[in-house]
């Protein structure tokens, strides 16, 4: 449903999956647009010490996008884990078909091998 109004209303809806919580952002004017506010996003995120990157680009039915993503992010990064996947039903049910987007994991050293 997001997605369809977002279709209508000329922008791409956007949403943080963090903790297990879902929460709404401002939406975006277009996918590139999106996509580099997600990138800004992930740069932010990453913490002083890393010893691997874990990175799943996702979609539903914008392989395309997708791609771009873990394309462009791979430019600036080497993750160690990288692949695309679909989203579950449930994401789909909320934010329609045509959605993209990043799920990361920065490994710390103190996370246990």
């Amino acid at each position: 449903m997001a997605g369809r109004a977002g279709d209508r209303l000329g922008v791409r809806p956007m949403f943080d999956v963090h903790d297990g919580r879902i929460r709404r952002l401002l939406p975006s004017r277009n996918t590139d647009s999106a996509h580099r506010r997600i990138l800004d996003q992930w740069r932010r995120s990453r913490p002083p010490a890393v010893r691997a990157l874990h990175v799943a680009a996702v979609h539903a039915g914008a392989l395309t996008d997708a791609e771009a993503l873990l394309a462009a992010l791979a430019t600036e990064a080497e993750p160690v884990t990288s692949f695309i996947g679909g989203f579950g039903g449930a994401l789909v049910a909320t934010a329609g078909v045509g959605v993209s987007g990043l799920a990361w994991w920065w490994e710390t050293p103190e996370d246990p091998l």
